[in-house]
């Protein structure tokens, strides 16, 4: 017998079409909430993501419920790369991957920080989901540390300090792509080139 017959209504899985309504009603909300912020119309991002809107309030009773499951889904993906970063062979590679990803967020996505402080029961119920990434991050750093790559006295919150500037309205992608080139640069160990075999150094 299939297991979900054998439980009460409110307990069986969803099934695959209310997924994948979910699934691109998040897409939509995503989308909107980016270029909209709190002006976003559940209206829009009904009619984007194919369903309708009565389908939409089913699955977020509130204008609320959905930005937080915007703001809490866009935090597991990041978590989600940042384990993915953790494979890297080079570590170095993992710093650049991570500064790059925050980089781009914040140019494509601009509104999602603000999203997050506009609404202070949204930052307390995505705390615990936002304190994961804070040990990620750690790792990530900690691992090109331990390869002589990155400076020894980089913290974690050093990171969104640096990349504050980049979230600046009049800054454009090549902008911003120069000065994540200058942050990196001042992050990474500099390595002395060895002195010719066999010849004395003279200064």
């Amino acid at each position: 017998m299939d297991h979900n017959e054998q439980r009460p209504p409110s307990q069986r899985a969803p099934r695959a079409d209310a997924r994948q309504n979910r699934i691109r009603i998040l897409a939509a909300a995503h989308a909107r909430f980016a270029v909209d912020g709190l002006a976003a119309e559940m209206d829009a991002i009904a009619r984007e993501a194919g369903v309708a809107v009565g389908t939409l309030y089913h699955h977020f009773g509130t204008k609320e419920a959905l930005l937080e499951a915007v703001v809490v889904d866009g935090l597991e993906h990041l978590a989600a790369y940042m384990q993915a970063l953790l494979a890297e062979p080079d570590p170095w590679t993992g710093v650049e991957r991570l500064l790059q990803y925050m980089a781009e967020r914040q140019m494509n996505d601009r509104a999602f920080g603000e999203l997050i402080g506009a609404q202070p029961t949204l930052r307390a119920t995505t705390t615990a989901t936002k304190r994961s990434l804070g040990p990620l991050i750690q790792q990530i750093l900690q691992r090109a540390q331990a390869s002589g790559q990155l400076r020894m006295d980089v913290v974690v919150g050093d990171i969104p300090l640096l990349l504050a500037g980049l979230s600046e309205r009049t800054m454009t992608p090549a902008t911003c792509q120069r000065y994540l080139d200058i942050v990196l640069s001042g992050l990474r160990v500099k390595q002395t080139p060895p002195a010719p075999s066999g010849l004395p150094l003279i200064w």
